[in-house]
């Protein structure tokens, strides 16, 4: 009787109160930490989709205009007389294409450093290749996109190590 008074006792119902709160603690911890670790990965797999998806428009464009490619991927430029039209078009294909890379440039910290190199250096592939993609970026991109993704892009290659980002 002595002994079931003594497990009833204040001290042990406090001790036994204590044991079972810091294991509580310790899975809820767990349980945060596994739920955080879910919604990193949840928030790269939607990065990734939306990038990629993006990025299969733009060459279904291409695939459905290829009069316009060559302007990206093999150095051609504007005829100075080109049709109002078709400059429009080519403009807008421009900005569209500027806008994808800032996307992609923005969302590097919800990559992995090898994917984001990748891309990044497929953006300045791009952009060194293309001279209507570098006087879109010289005039209005300059005031419409943010300095470290202008001043990124325009430097080639990837020997320049990636700006940290600021928050």
């Amino acid at each position: 009787m002595n002994k079931i008074k003594k497990l009833l006792s204040p001290e042990w119902a406090i001790a036994i109160a204590t044991w079972i709160t810091t294991i509580l603690v310790v899975i809820s911890i767990l349980l945060v930490w596994k739920q955080i670790r879910d919604l990193k990965t949840s928030v790269e797999n939607q990065t990734y989709q939306s990038v990629y998806q993006t990025e299969f428009d733009i060459h279904r464009y291409f695939l459905e205009h290829p009069e316009y490619r060559p302007y990206f991927y093999d150095k051609k430029t504007p005829a100075p007389d080109l049709d109002e039209s078709e400059r429009i078009k080519l403009d807008t294909l421009t900005e569209w294409v500027c806008d994808f890379f800032d996307d992609v440039y923005q969302q590097r910290d919800t990559m992995t450093p090898d994917t984001f190199s990748k891309w990044r250096q497929f953006m300045k592939d791009i952009y060194q290749r293309s001279p209507i993609l570098q006087a879109f970026i010289e005039k209005p991109g300059k005031r419409w996109y943010p300095e470290d993704f202008i001043d990124d892009i325009k430097k080639p290659g990837l020997e320049v190590p990636l700006p940290a980002k600021q928050h």
